[in-house]
């Protein structure tokens, strides 16, 4: 049996990922055919980081990123849509998880359908359905439009920290809907926190059309989706 072995490797983002990405920043698109994107891709190659670092990464480091690279081209597409997001992330403003993990993955099957034909007010003027929502809130427990993220990659590109009551909520969803496991013992999830304060803080977080169908109920020593029994 033929065993292939990649000894070499570009990061090639697609043309059609750059427009999804500029549709949703309603900003004009990056052409890949220019000098800044042939820099970009052979820099996260090289580098090995994601445009969710880049966009991260202290001051100094980002910006002499971008002076090499600006100082090679004419165009300034690509960094002007970074610097958008750039200055939402670190604000932490609403979509700012959802561009987290849109600069991590940068995959057309995943952006085309989180993409609204508008500005959205409710999600600091960027062009995302409502229904982005619950994953900029609850990254750790929620969905994209026709989209489950893995737990690795919201791991990648959003921090867990004060977030346990979500990955509590995740682990006994996943109990209920892949193990068929409805009640799940308070003993196999302390290891996450104090069960009944988290339990509380995911339900007082709940939007009021999602407390009937995503609350935690603890009674006795078990932890259960409330919608499961009912």
């Amino acid at each position: 049996m033929p065993i292939r072995v990649i000894d070499n490797y570009k990061v090639a983002i697609r043309p059609v990922e750059f427009e999804d990405f500029a549709r949703i920043l309603d900003m004009p698109k990056v052409n890949a055919g220019t000098i800044e994107y042939n820099t970009m891709m052979e820099y996260l190659t090289v580098s090995g980081i994601s445009l969710t670092e880049l966009v991260t990464m202290s001051d100094e480091y980002y910006n002499a990123v971008k002076t090499e690279i600006q100082n090679l081209s004419c165009s300034n597409n690509l960094f002007n849509s970074l610097d958008r997001c750039r200055r939402l992330i670190k604000s932490g403003a609403s979509g700012s998880n959802i561009l987290r993990y849109v600069l991590l993955k940068m995959r057309h099957h995943i952006m085309k359908y989180q993409i609204a034909d508008r500005p959205n007010n409710w999600i600091s003027y960027l062009c995302l359905w409502n229904e982005c929502l619950p994953f900029d809130s609850m990254p750790f427990d929620a969905s994209l439009v026709y989209h489950n993220p893995t737990l690795f990659d919201v791991f990648s590109c959003i921090s867990s920290k004060g977030r346990e009551h979500e990955i509590l909520s995740r682990k006994i969803r996943i109990n209920t809907e892949q193990n068929v496991q409805l009640f799940t013992p308070i003993k196999d999830v302390e290891y996450i926190g104090d069960v009944g304060k988290l339990a509380n803080k995911f339900n007082s977080l709940l939007i009021s059309k999602h407390v009937p169908v995503r609350s935690l109920v603890i009674e006795k020593d078990k932890v259960y989706i409330k919608p499961c029994l009912t």
